[in-house]
């Protein structure tokens, strides 16, 4: 910073310049931070614009000195302009040392050899400001802005504006359609306007026509439109202007009105005129006043016109009154007028004292309501502002095609210095941006051409980006070209889209050729009008084998009638898709089945007709049709097992009575006959004849208790599963020991007693048959969430491999599983078996 800069002409007079003189000199800070952010090195001026001398903030990090709102945003641009090595247009703000906030614009450049971030800070308050007016200008001229893609047929940029000039509702701020857009337009003008809009012949139109508000108000506009076309001459897009003329237009039919009215005032040259006396009051007006200031003749005269100016401007307005009573014609300059809905209407007049002519008696005055004046200079400055702040990129040339002005946005767009391109041909300013793309514009624009076309740009680092370039000649009066427009609208994020479209297309197209789902479109007829290309591999059809003809010729009789129905209620009463199963004849003539979900598209444009998904479902068919045969055949398998079982156990309840119960019968029988006709008189065969009874007796009673269950409703289960054990024990086939823990106390639902109570009971049976055992035990133990049943006898056990031709086991497992049981068996040859089976308790 101590090197010295020398004028690279020396001269007798010439001094070597000091570089930090020339720093000091610099309003904008110059700093240098490293890369943690800490400053290195700061410049004197950052005392005027921060309070702070270079000593106390040099070897501070910069976020001791930023706004707290602002450090986490700096943070990220400063780890950015590390890597990206440069930057021009950041804002945040920075702490005074007299605790107030100061709005700083940065430009950077990373100096990867230094290892550090040079930087250049400006006092960014009067860019803020700038930036508020321009908003409040925009706000006052009524102006808005548009941008309409033919493609899509919608607006793709309409000002915020546009919707306060249309009285449309802040919470219906959205894209605007086309439709919605000329439903707004008066149907007395929608036509002649359409037509206008539709002429492709005219690049340029202006039309003014009448908007009609929500609220029932009408607001006069300013159309004016550009067309936007390609090489190949299609339109592309429209850009436009809307301009909010109610008020000039009210006033051209107040005027037109009055026209017989005016002709009178013509005579005195002004739109206004009235007349009063040295006091300032009217003692004339004219009728189109209220025109003007929405007074009528009756309402002013009388009152005193002092009354109705501003404030601010009564001083002057009194002088001129003054000057006027003493001279003869005085002009006043512009100043405001309270009109009758109290807004201010900015006045010119000239005062011309008629005091001593008897006719009138009075000063008259003529003026001219010059608001509309005032608005336009508001505009013409809101455009110049619009022009330096647009987000095109704008270069003005001389009829030579230099280069004169440039607007910020091409600048910071292009990464170029002002230096570097004003005074410089545009075509090689262009071309140097355009890689070559530009050649010959300069030629074509003077044979009267509109040059339009889409550049692929980089800018003076290197980054790549899009532009749409206009250039428009503007020529005088006489016809001679003055300057020539270049606008450049930055494309890259439609490009992208494009490209992402492009893409997305391909991907749809591709997942629809290669889908498992048939896409087919078809006539209300039924007549195919599209079929994806995987028909071929769902139904061996080429697409245009198909296309033509009635879908109904491919379908299967039986299954005609519910596609009619189907298609007769998507085309008739709704869009929902609707399913429908059926056959469809396949290009081998075999018949596969299809799902197809229809919706109704015959209004859309893009579709015209009834869209149909359709999916092979052949194999799901056929599948459900063998589980039906298999259900069928298990269900017989269950029923002939139920009968065979039933009959096994009649088969067994008759050996049982035969064996056992009949034959003590008999011998008790026998014995009684022997006792009554005297054979035998000995006392002790009629007590073996009762013993034998009582046996027939349990023998009945316990083929009984196997074949039914207590009645559990008034039976606890221990008690009903002792009962069991009981009787079967009086048989004496099989010493049964029974244990309950917990048992007594279980309250458990009928389903699950009865599940448990025929559990045990096949058990017994399947021991006393089968087994071949002496001893059994039973155990049931309860916890409170979960009841379990275990079953050991001292048989002779059994393979539980082997297939069984009986269902006892089955029935038993069957039982638990039923109830969200457990069933487990152990068993094996010379073992015995044990059963053990667990319950969930609700």
């Amino acid at each position: 910073m101590k090197n010295l800069l020398h004028d690279p002409a020396p001269g007798p007079s010439c001094a070597p310049v000091s570089l930090e003189k020339l720093i000091a000199s610099i309003v904008d800070v110059i700093c240098a931070f490293d890369r943690h952010g800490y400053f290195r090195y700061v410049s004197p001026s950052c005392t005027a614009l921060l309070g702070y001398t270079p000593e106390e903030i040099t070897g501070h990090v910069y976020s001791e000195f930023i706004h707290p709102e602002d450090i986490d945003k700096t943070v990220r641009i400063f780890a950015d302009k590390v890597h990206d090595c440069q930057t021009s247009s950041f804002h945040n703000r920075y702490l005074h040392q007299n605790g107030s906030v100061v709005p700083i614009l940065w430009s950077a450049r990373w100096d990867a050899h230094d290892g550090l971030l040079y930087c250049v800070a400006r006092d960014a308050t009067e860019t803020l400001q700038m930036e508020q007016r321009m908003a409040k200008a925009q706000q006052i001229a009524r102006v808005a802005n548009f941008e309409y893609d033919a493609a899509t047929r919608s607006f793709s940029h309409i000002s915020e504006s546009f919707y306060d000039i249309c009285g449309l509702p802040a919470d219906t701020k959205r894209s605007l359609t086309a439709a919605e857009f000329q439903a707004l337009m008066h149907p007395d003008d929608r036509a002649p306007v359409l037509e206008t809009f539709f002429d492709m012949n005219r690049k340029t139109t202006s039309t003014e026509y009448r908007i009609l508000r929500p609220d029932g108000s009408t607001v006069f506009i300013c159309h004016q439109r550009e067309l936007v076309f390609d090489e190949a001459g299609r339109h592309l897009r429209s850009i436009g202007v809307v301009q909010d003329i109610t008020d000039r237009k009210l006033s051209e039919l107040a005027l037109q009105q009055s026209e017989s009215r005016l002709k009178a005032l013509v005579e005195h040259g002004h739109e206004m005129l009235g007349v009063i006396d040295i006091e300032g009051k009217y003692t004339f007006v004219a009728g189109n006043t209220v025109q003007h200031l929405g007074y009528t003749a009756n309402e002013l005269n009388g009152t005193n016109a002092i009354d109705y100016i501003h404030p601010d401007d009564l001083p002057a307005a009194l002088g001129y009154l003054q000057q006027a009573i003493t001279g003869e014609v005085i002009h006043v300059p512009s100043f405001r007028f309270r009109k009758a809905d109290g807004q201010w209407a900015w006045v010119e007049c000239c005062l011309s004292n008629h005091l001593q002519n008897e006719a009138i008696g009075g000063l008259v005055i003529n003026s001219k309501d010059i608001t509309k004046k005032k608005e336009q200079d508001d505009q013409l400055r809101m455009l110049s502002l619009l022009s330096e702040e647009s987000p095109n990129s704008l270069i003005v040339t001389g009829p030579d095609f230099t280069v004169k002005w440039v607007n910020r946005t091409f600048l910071e767009r292009t990464e170029l210095a002002a230096g570097e391109v004003l005074g410089s041909p545009a075509d090689e300013v262009l071309s140097r941006l355009g890689a070559g793309q530009t050649e010959g514009i300069h030629a074509l624009l003077q044979t009267g051409a509109r040059i339009q076309r889409e550049l692929h740009c980089h800018t003076a680092s290197g980054k790549s980006y899009w532009m749409d370039l206009q250039v428009l000649g503007i020529p005088d009066d006489a016809g001679n070209m003055r300057h020539y427009l270049c606008i450049g609208r930055d494309s890259t994020e439609r490009k992208r889209a494009e490209a992402a479209l492009q893409q997305s297309e391909q991907r749809f197209k591709s997942l629809v050729q290669n889908g498992s789902d048939l896409i087919i479109i078809m006539e209300e007829t039924g007549r195919f009008t599209y079929v994806s290309e995987n028909v071929s591999t769902i139904l061996g059809y080429d697409p245009g084998e198909l296309l033509g003809h009635t879908s109904f010729d491919y379908v299967h009789p039986d299954d005609l009638q519910h596609v009619y129905t189907a298609l007769d209620r998507v085309t008739r009463y709704d869009r929902e898709p609707k399913g429908v199963q059926h056959r469809f004849r396949s290009k081998s003539g075999e018949w596969i089945w299809l799902e197809s979900k229809g919706a109704n598209h015959l209004g859309n444009g893009a579709i015209r007709g009834i869209l149909i998904n359709a999916r092979d479902i052949h194999d799901r068919v056929q599948l459900q049709e063998r589980l039906r045969q298999e259900l069928l055949n298990k269900q017989w398998e269950i029923t002939n097992a139920i009968i065979r079982t039933q009959e096994r156990e009649r088969a067994q309840l008759g050996l049982e009575l035969h064996d056992n119960v009949n034959q003590v019968l008999t011998t008790v029988k026998l014995y009684n006959e022997l006792y009554m006709t005297g054979v035998v008189r000995d006392g002790s065969l009629l007590e073996r004849s009762a013993r034998y009874l009582q046996e027939c007796i349990d023998e009945i009673r316990s083929i009984s208790r196997r074949l039914s269950a207590p009645t559990l409703g008034k039976i606890a289960l221990n008690d009903s599963i002792q009962e069991l054990v009981t009787s079967i024990n009086l048989t004496h086939r099989l010493e049964i020991t029974y244990s309950g823990c917990g048992a007594e106390e279980c309250a458990v639902s009928e389903e699950l007693h009865l599940a448990i109570y025929r559990i045990v009971q096949e058990a017994l049976n399947n021991i006393i048959k089968y087994a071949g055992a002496k001893k059994a035990t039973i155990g049931i133990h309860s916890t409170g969430a979960e009841i379990c049943l275990h079953i050991q006898d001292d048989g002779q056990g059994f393979d539980a491999g082997a297939r069984s031709s009986g269902i006892g086991l089955t029935n038993m497992k069957t039982r638990a599983e039923n109830l969200h049981g457990s069933f487990e068996l152990r068993t094996a040859p010379g073992a015995g078996c044990s059963i053990r089976v667990c319950f969930p308790v609700q």
